[in-house]
């Protein structure tokens, strides 16, 4: 069976800042910062988006080097 994608404008900067914000306690423990900068909209399936940017904002807090 083929998922159907639910595409839908997404704001990424929006996207991004509500994951950051969900990590911003354990970043801010392990002395890790993160800054949203730019911006940018697609067209994409919203919560495929945001399990992207989780995923990469875990790893980063999960595996980048305290203090960074």
């Amino acid at each position: 069976a083929q998922a159907v994608l639910d595409l839908v404008d997404v704001d990424l900067v929006q996207e991004a800042t509500k994951v950051m914000e969900y990590f911003e306690i354990v970043a801010m423990e392990r002395e890790i910062g993160f800054a949203v900068t730019g911006q940018g909209r697609i067209r994409a399936d919203r919560n495929l988006v945001q399990r992207a940017i989780t995923n990469l904002v875990s790893n980063a807090v999960r595996y980048g080097d305290a203090g960074s």
